[in-house]
């Protein structure tokens, strides 16, 4: 199969978050999104473990607009349709092309939390998923203590799989953790979303 020549769309559009391919570009606004909300991501997200200059970001973004092209991860910029600002990312890892299977993780800009955009954007990204890629399977995996997104899972109805017991480490912590997968095989019983893509 030719990862490269498949056709995925570059902008997915929900009731009130726009998700799209990443854009180098974009670097400086994401910094400042990531310095911003730096507090929150150590606590939950591995690449969290030191604040990164501009150009950490730009050699980041620079990355994921690459695996973007090979298909390795498909990641998405969140923007906020009311204000078009970044809001945060959101985006499909631990692909599997042969089942096919994805992984969805997210972080969401400190300006922007509690107001239900992490639950939006895993939705869209979910329905894009079956739908757009013919998922047989997409699933959250995230630390046992991070109830925030076992509850946004649950919502959507992700089934809990399992945990893995002293798997990971949190991000800064010495300590092993438990890791919980949850997961869906198609969207039965999945709420009603207004979301489209190109």
């Amino acid at each position: 199969m030719n990862l490269a020549s498949l056709n995925i769309p570059h902008n997915i559009t929900a009731p009130r978050l726009k998700l799209c391919a990443p854009d180098v570009g974009e670097f400086q606004e994401i910094n400042r999104a990531i310095l911003e909300t730096y507090d929150h991501l150590e606590l939950w997200i591995p690449w969290a473990t030191k604040k990164p200059t501009v150009e950490e970001t730009q050699d980041a973004e620079t990355r994921t607009q690459a695996k973007w092209m090979t298909r390795e991860e498909l990641m998405f910029n969140i923007f906020d349709r009311a204000t078009e600002q970044f809001a945060g990312k959101v985006g499909l890892h631990r692909i599997n092309w042969n089942i096919p299977s994805f992984e969805i993780g997210y972080w969401i800009r400190k300006n922007h939390m509690n107001k239900g955009f992490a639950t939006e954007a895993t939705h869209a990204l979910t329905r894009f998923a079956f739908q757009q890629l013919g998922a047989k399977r997409v699933e959250i995996r995230c630390s046992s203590k991070n109830e925030k997104s076992i509850a946004i899972a649950k919502k959507l109805g992700f089934e809990h799989e399992g945990c893995l017991r002293n798997s990971i480490i949190d991000p800064n912590k010495t300590e092993p953790s438990d890791l919980v997968i949850l997961a869906r095989l198609n969207q039965k019983g999945l709420a009603p979303l207004d979301v489209s893509w190109n």
